[in-house]
């Protein structure tokens, strides 16, 4: 977490799929401080569809963070279960990262 951290955070995570559909997975962000579990904080969103259309950047499974302090690591990993009936997406999703908002003291 950035020193300067007030609220709000929340992650994203930015992709783009092989094809037009649905998306079948989660987004999970443990956190904690120097010295803590990197569970103190426990942050999930999903299992869940998220729709995503191809050749563009996708904003999918929005996570909001409300237990972590500034100085906290945050380890966001998303999974896809393209197995899953509700996963139309044939083909690659291409994650490009995540996308952190948050609030700043100044």
């Amino acid at each position: 977490m950035p020193l300067d951290y007030v609220s709000g955070m929340s992650i994203v995570v930015v992709a783009t799929p092989a094809a037009t559909g649905n998306v079948w997975g989660d987004l999970y962000a443990p956190a904690g401080a120097s010295g803590q579990s990197y569970l103190t904080h426990d942050h999930t969103v999903g299992p869940a569809t998220a729709a995503v259309t191809t050749s563009v950047l996708n904003e999918i499974f929005s996570l909001s963070l409300s237990l972590v302090a500034a100085g906290d690591y945050v380890s966001p990993r998303f999974t896809r279960t393209a197995t899953h009936a509700n996963d139309t997406a044939t083909g690659e999703l291409l994650v490009m990262g995540f996308r952190v908002f948050y609030t700043a003291d100044s």
